[in-house]
């Protein structure tokens, strides 16, 4: 027989920690989105600049980014500390970003979860060894770890320590897929990923098939540059232009038709030792949407692409 307290849980007031701007982190939007189905959610967030998305029963407050980056740090910081001494958190859940283990010590009453969500994805070896190491230092201070694979976990050296808590995902499309022509779709930062490595050879592909097969590619996505207007003009120079697409910044909510119209996901990260551990959320997005996905043979990849939906390369 189930108890009061079973049947009734207790309504939560919850804080989410996050420095991308609401909306633009797929995971911690999500958490917001099902937690505050019943309990309250605040998330505190850097403002980018980008279009502000709200959601219904979560208090979204942004800290200005317009500082140099040890002031906003320092910024972000201070407003997270007023909100906690202004309301009483149960649980405040830390997307973790360098100095939040000043957080426990400070307020020692609130249950904090420190979350894992990548290693340094730095090319500068010496920038992913101290990140890396910093980022473990700082997790010694909080008594609930969570990361989001195995691999990472150990790469990190936290397997006594730290829970999985798996990277998550959703169907985008119902639309069942068809394959006479081939519609490629990458969905994903542009920042030091190298997407316009996968130009060449769509462009191979494409004009060496051109009688007998239609192709295109829609890249989705941005990163802090002009990364954008290096793949368009790449595509121009390829003589592609007219059959790669590249859309810029979506929000996650608009992508459904994307999704729909496409029956090919690319799933492309760089073949490196810090890419190998993280599992890449959109080989699951594009899976659960009924797309075959063509990926890079990371150690995730290989756990979930084989010959049945998709080709590793």
């Amino acid at each position: 027989m189930n108890t009061s307290a079973e049947s009734n849980p207790p309504v939560l007031d919850i804080a989410i920690l996050c420095q991308k701007q609401f909306g633009s982190h797929v995971d911690t939007y999500y958490y917001c989105k099902y937690l505050s189905r019943r309990h309250r959610v605040t998330y505190i967030c850097w403002d980018y600049g980008s279009t502000r998305q709200g959601m219904d029963k979560v208090a979204v407050q942004y800290v200005s980014r317009n500082h140099s980056l040890i002031v906003r740090n320092l910024l972000y910081i201070y407003v997270v500390c007023t909100q906690l001494r202004r309301q009483a958190f149960d649980v405040c859940f830390i997307k973790y970003f360098r100095g939040c283990s000043i957080l426990p010590l400070l307020f020692p009453r609130v249950a904090f979860i420190f979350d894992i969500r990548s290693g340094s994805i730095s090319r500068s070896w010496l920038s992913r060894f101290i990140c890396d190491n910093l980022l473990k230092f700082e997790s010694r201070f909080f008594k609930h770890v969570t990361v989001i694979s195995a691999s990472l976990r150990r790469k990190l050296g936290l397997e006594g320590k730290a829970h999985i808590l798996p990277v998550g995902s959703i169907s985008l499309s119902v639309k069942e897929k068809e394959f006479g022509d081939l519609h490629l779709l990458y969905v994903g930062t542009l920042y030091n990923r190298n997407i316009d490595r996968t130009i060449p050879a769509f462009a191979r592909f494409a004009q060496n098939h051109s009688q007998e097969i239609k192709c295109t590619y829609t890249i989705i996505g941005a990163g802090p540059g002009n990364e954008e207007e290096i793949l368009r003009s790449l595509a121009a120079e390829l003589g592609v232009a007219d059959s790669v697409h590249v859309v810029g910044r979506v929000p996650f909510e608009d992508l459904g038709r994307y999704f729909d119209s496409h029956n090919v996901g690319v799933s492309f990260v760089p073949m490196t030792s810090f890419y190998d551990v993280q599992p890449v959320t959109k080989t699951f997005d594009y899976l659960l949407s009924g797309m075959v996905v063509l990926a890079t043979a990371t150690s995730e990849n290989k756990l979930v692409i084989d010959e049945s939906n998709g080709v590793l390369i």
